[in-house]
């Protein structure tokens, strides 16, 4: 149950027992006062702590103004995990243990959904102007918004605000720094962690990604006056060169990041220039998001990861080619957040809302974009010699072609029909097409066999398609097959600060 944050049903054992065993009564009780001793643990050094608890509204405290000298927050992550739905399932059934001693906290069928702080496009009514997801975003904004504000409120001046905030998707790291200025804070820095536990629901699949960026922002020891807005254009490539020099950084670092923590990781640099400069206009006086900021610094970062990585060049490659080898690279896994692979695509030239039909280069699955390997986008050249016909609005590529529009398609089909030709048949079908003389056919396969996991299906033909008589015609350069040695590394967690 909750295996990804929801309540879609999922297998599991019909028998419990709830008297022995690791779901008892008993485990459950021993588990919760482990970890509330273990928390104990971190105020431990102190003498007489004097510590207060509360549970209530964050925009509403009862704490007298600039009475605080630091907060430190990890707020909800836009849509990832709509909490309060989740907590329903215990909700319902604490209810009945406990609705006769606490009648006021379980006066309702349900969890309190409409003052939760997170994007829940299921709350916006039909009669609100916009798209659901907009509205919901602009009201998990302003909701932020008031947070903060009162955070801004309580703090003494110069006092710090560490927001932890761990998310892949930019419309949330651009509705959080929204909230952000609009509250009075300026980001002054940024450190990247390793915080969140891989074996946590939901959390590899979803939005959340595997690291933390703390965002340290602090109250202004003076009111700043009106500031004149800043153009743009004036920033823009400042914004791209803290992010660049921060990944630049990391990847010459012993920190154990992926290439989507690199990335997150160049959001701070880059806010921290946005923020300082805020408002920011363009050439049309219009108002700049934070968003813009986060998509240069991307880009940037792209273009490290593309020199650092990649062996070979993907300067001859057609754009769709170069947006399926640069979302593997990026992201290193076949699920990838629609709006990040949209984004993506728009920095080489690629619609993927227009190319999704005619190519099947990818699909849909919930709110993500899924990479096609060749079985699911070639025609079978044995199933065609012997009269079986895919449809080919199905399966776009056909084999048979002598020549493709895009070399992802030559590569896919030259998959194909090695796997069900065997070597000396596509032998004779690269020499017909000439692509051993196809510079940009074999810089995809290059890439290709730089970027694809070693289980995915595509790996151990784009090998066998470079070894012996067909790699000998397409003289490959092997070495982009041969490993690094393993370099022993480290990531930062909490407990170096």
């Amino acid at each position: 149950m909750l295996g990804n944050n929801n309540f879609s049903f999922q297998w599991h054992f019909s028998e419990s027992n709830l008297m022995s065993g690791t779901y008892s009564y008993q485990s459950e009780s021993d588990n919760v006062l482990s970890n509330y001793e273990h928390i104990s643990e971190y105020v431990s050094h102190l003498e007489d702590p004097d510590t207060t608890v509360r549970c209530g509204d964050a925009s509403n405290l009862p704490i007298d103004a600039e009475s605080i000298e630091a907060i430190v927050v990890d707020p909800p992550y836009g849509d990832n995990i709509i909490y309060s739905e989740v907590a329903d399932a215990f909700y319902v059934w604490f209810r009945e243990y406990l609705g006769d001693i606490y009648p006021e906290e379980f006066s309702t069928p349900e969890t309190n959904k409409e003052d939760e702080a997170v994007e829940n496009p299921s709350l916006v009514s039909d009669t609100e102007s916009g798209s659901k997801r907009e509205v919901a975003r602009n009201k998990y904004e302003n909701r932020m918004s008031d947070i903060f504000g009162e955070a801004y409120r309580v703090l003494e001046e110069g006092g710090v605000l560490t927001i932890y905030f761990t998310d892949k998707e930019i419309a949330a790291w651009d509705s959080l720094t929204m909230s952000i200025i609009n509250s009075g804070f300026n980001i002054t820095a940024t450190h990247t962690i390793t915080s969140e536990m891989p074996q946590r629901i939901g959390v590899q699949q979803d939005a959340s990604a595997d690291s933390t960026l703390l965002l340290t922002c602090r109250k202004p020891t003076t009111q700043p006056d009106d500031r004149m807005p800043t153009l743009w254009r004036d920033i823009k490539d400042e914004t791209r060169q803290v992010a660049r020099e921060k990944a630049s950084s990391l990847l010459e670092s012993e920190h154990n990041l992926t290439k989507t923590d690199t990335i997150i990781s160049a959001f701070g640099p880059t806010l921290r220039v946005f923020t300082e400069n805020y408002p920011v206009v363009d050439d049309k006086d219009e108002l700049v998001r934070p968003r813009e900021a986060l998509r240069e610094a991307r880009t940037a970062v792209t273009e490290v990861l593309i020199q650092r990585e990649l062996a070979g060049s993907l300067d001859d490659v057609d754009s769709l080619s170069t947006w399926y080898i640069l979302s593997w690279l990026v992201y290193e896994q076949q699920s990838i957040p629609y709006d990040e692979a949209r984004q993506l695509g728009l920095g080489v030239g690629v619609q993927i809302d227009e190319v999704k039909s005619d190519t099947k280069i990818w699909s849909k699955s919930r709110d993500d974009v899924v990479l096609s390997g060749h079985q699911g986008r070639v025609q079978s050249y044995s199933e065609l010699e012997s009269g079986v016909k895919r449809r080919a609005r199905k399966y776009p590529v056909d084999p048979r072609e002598q020549s493709f529009e895009n070399r992802i398609d030559a590569v896919h089909a030259a998959l194909d029909v090695l796997s069900t030709k065997g070597s000396d048949f596509a032998w004779n079908w690269l020499k017909e097409r000439d692509l051993q003389n196809d510079s940009a056919f074999k810089s995809t396969i290059e890439g290709l066999l730089q970027v694809l996991p070693e289980q995915h299906d595509d790996y151990d033909l784009l090998k066998n398609l470079v070894s012996g008589e067909t790699g000998e015609l397409l003289e490959i350069n092997i070495a982009v097959l041969q490993s690094p040695d393993d370099v022993e590394s480290s990531r930062t967690t909490l407990d170096e600060f």
